[in-house]
């Protein structure tokens, strides 16, 4: 058996290209080739007393069998930086720690120690994969922290999902939170119990469930998961009113920030047991959202789109809005704003109020809103964008829209498109388009306007300087209609162009 086995290695080593290693050398001693092109061992190879290990699958395989003194104590640190961490390290060894850690560490932790960008660009990749983090302040820090309260906002349920882990992890995100986008919002557990809504209006899986919440929690350091706050007793709850939906009166509190505000009072994912119950905001929701405008000092931009505000609801938040200087764009499109509620809003307007864009397209505004917003224009110095495209202003309400804006020297861009516009309010439109010497740019899409009033247009247009740029696709113009008023509209454009140049 002995002569065997010893002609089984004798054949093995006859077969495999070999490598022998040098005990007494710290690397690994290549084959050579020799003039003829034919393979030389390694020196000290013949050497049986010399020789350890054999690599016969790559011939070239030079791994070191013991990692260096660095790498262990990287790795030590990093296994260890939970309980121990350690950040007082040279710039080379810091970044390389950075990297290996997970990304699951408590944010208590996380957000004191650890500055490095590569880190929370990992940690982001659970909320989004973006690339772009221009519109986060160029941080993925930042966009780490706006995600991640956005996420542990929409899957709170009030009266439900404890009050306490909320708080901690706004605490810890309030440096880095300057936008907060809400693209739903959960309507209180307590209403169910109080069949204020329909057993069936939620879905399953948000019934009582705090999965995505706890999981979201789960990243905070010893919190303690409760139905509802300890210190609250079941008896103090009955007796309190329902809250509508999360405060964000207090949210922003905790967040002084906050630049930008993107409200959806909506639920996602409903499935078959969709209801409209889920859906819209309340008078309660509104005025703490006119607590937000007011006493924030930070805030520049409200957005609030699908959540079927209607005119009680921008009543309240209008009375917050007058005085206020910081404010410069409001969005409340895809709503249900009529023109009782316009008219609030043009009282705040026709205050010291330094918003700079308008936009409140696909609502009810009719006449007596664009009558409001005509009046509060007039007298208005700082609206610069005005977007009424999907409502029902009809020819009377662009008539006297127009009527009022013909002197305004502020406004830059105008949208009145799908707004049930016809040839009747052809006078209107050529008589603010000659008078008005501000408009750069005017949308009158999907209107019924006709060529005739396509004509006067471009009649009128040929007196006004400012006008650069006009969408008029499906008003009834004619093609030669359209190419005139398009040669009309460069010539514009390179004149402005000149006189930018000789300045």
């Amino acid at each position: 058996s002995s002569n065997s086995s010893s002609s089984f290695f004798c054949g093995c080593f006859s077969f495999f290209p070999c490598i022998f290693v040098d005990m007494t050398s710290r690397k690994v001693d290549l084959p050579k080739n020799d003039a003829e092109g034919s393979r030389v061992l390694a020196p000290g190879s013949l050497n049986p007393r010399r020789m350890r290990r054999i690599i016969a699958e790559d011939a070239l395989w030079n791994e070191e069998r013991i990692p260096s003194l660095a790498n262990m104590c990287i790795s030590r640190i990093v296994a260890d930086f939970q309980e121990k961490p350690r950040t007082d390290l040279p710039k080379e060894f810091q970044k390389r720690v950075f990297d290996d850690l997970p990304t699951n560490l408590p944010l208590e932790m996380a957000v004191r120690l650890i500055d490095d960008e590569d880190y929370w660009k990992r940690a982001a990749k659970i909320f989004s994969r973006t690339k772009d983090i221009s519109k986060h302040g160029g941080s993925w820090k930042q966009l780490y922290f706006e995600k991640y309260i956005s996420a542990l906002i929409e899957a709170f349920v009030p009266g439900s999902t404890s009050e306490i882990p909320l708080q901690r992890a706004i605490s810890l995100s309030k440096d880095y939170v300057h936008t907060l986008t809400l693209k739903q919002l959960q309507p209180p557990a307590k209403l169910l119990q109080d069949n204020v809504l329909p057993s069936h209006s939620l879905p399953v899986d948000v019934q009582y469930s705090d999965d995505k919440a706890n999981t979201l929690i789960s990243l905070l350091d010893n919190v303690t998961i409760s139905s509802q706050p300890e210190d609250v007793s079941e008896e103090d709850d009955e007796e309190d009113p329902a809250c509508d939906h999360v405060d964000i009166s207090a949210v922003l509190e905790g967040l002084p920030l906050i630049e930008t505000l993107r409200l959806c009072y909506k639920m996602d994912n409903c499935g078959m047991r969709f209801n409209w119950s889920l859906f819209g905001m309340t008078s309660t929701d509104a005025q703490l959202i006119g607590d937000c405008i007011k006493y924030s000092n930070t805030l520049t931009t409200i957005d609030i789109q699908e959540s079927s505000m209607n005119d009680k609801c921008l009543r309240f938040i209008s009375a917050k809005l007058i005085g206020n200087t910081i404010l410069q764009t409001i969005n409340f499109s895809h709503n249900e704003i009529g023109d009782k509620g316009i008219r609030g809003l043009a009282k705040a307007l026709n205050g010291n109020c330094n918003v700079s864009t308008l936009i409140l397209c696909d609502n009810r505004i009719g006449f007596g809103g664009a009558q409001a917003l005509g009046h509060a224009l007039n007298e208005n110095k700082n609206v610069t964008t005005l977007d009424l495209r999907l409502n029902n202003l009809g020819d009377k309400g662009v008539q006297v829209l127009l009527k009022e804006l013909a002197s305004n020297k502020t406004l830059k861009r105008l949208n009145i498109s799908s707004n049930g516009l016809t040839e009747n309010c052809a006078g209107a439109l050529s008589e603010f388009l000659e008078q008005n010497s501000c408009l750069s740019y005017l949308d009158i899409t999907c209107n019924e306007l006709g060529d005739p009033t396509g004509k006067k247009i471009l009649d009128a247009i040929d007196h006004n300087k400012s006008l650069i740029s006009m969408d008029m696709r499906l008003a009834g113009f004619s093609q030669d209609t359209e190419i005139a008023i398009n040669e009309i509209l460069v010539n514009n454009v390179h004149n402005q162009a000149k006189a930018t140049s000789t300045k």
